[in-house]
């Protein structure tokens, strides 16, 4: 019984998020002016997070799987709060990814105070802080980042700022076959340099 339980699972877990990503989770539209860098001024943010160590690609589908599941046993109340796009914040060397460890977070509403009964004991619920943020939206494969970071990053001396804080990507599509088609936010959290 054990055994199918489990697979039967992690295909539940695929299935809402192809849905919650084709269902529209994320209005494309309000991101357009994004493909230019920008510093924007960001709330604090109370998420679902999981950390993991490693390559990205063999660590997200879990920390993500996790996520979705304990964000679809949480009670809203009266009110079901659609989830937004999830985030990683990620440490490490960027040529060595096995150093990699990604923090990775799905935004839950202020209300939300208790883990359900039977999550797994890695999520927790944490608010990421941000204040000052500098972002730009990259288009295309998460391994051709790089010019869309650099921009970011000249971008944020230019404007007279430091990085502070993680890398960031907030995933406003699913992985698929056409990583053409992917769309990421790369963000930083920063703050004035003095002079």
């Amino acid at each position: 019984m054990k055994k199918l339980t489990l697979p039967l699972l992690a295909i539940a877990v695929i299935v809402i998020l192809v849905v919650f990503f084709r269902s529209g989770g994320t209005d494309m539209k309000q991101y357009a002016a994004m493909v230019d860098p920008r510093v924007v001024n960001l709330a604090p943010q109370k998420m679902l997070t999981i950390e993991m160590k490693g390559d990205p690609s063999l660590t997200s589908r879990d920390a993500f799987s996790q996520l979705f599941k304990t964000y679809y046993m949480l009670r809203f109340g009266k009110r079901n709060f659609a989830p937004a796009a999830p985030r990683a914040r990620w440490t490490g060397d960027p040529k060595d990814r096995q150093s990699w460890t990604g923090v990775f977070g799905l935004p839950i509403p202020e209300s939300v105070t208790n883990l359900p009964s039977g999550s797994d004991p890695r999520v927790k619920i944490v608010t990421w802080v941000y204040g000052d943020s500098a972002e730009i939206l990259h288009k295309g494969a998460y391994t051709n980042e790089k010019p869309a970071i650099e921009k970011l990053q000249a971008y944020i001396k230019a404007q007279g700022f430091r990085v502070i804080g993680e890398h960031e990507e907030e995933y406003l599509n699913p992985p698929s076959s056409d990583s053409s088609r992917l769309l990421t936010i790369i963000r930083y959290r920063v703050e004035k340099t003095v002079k």
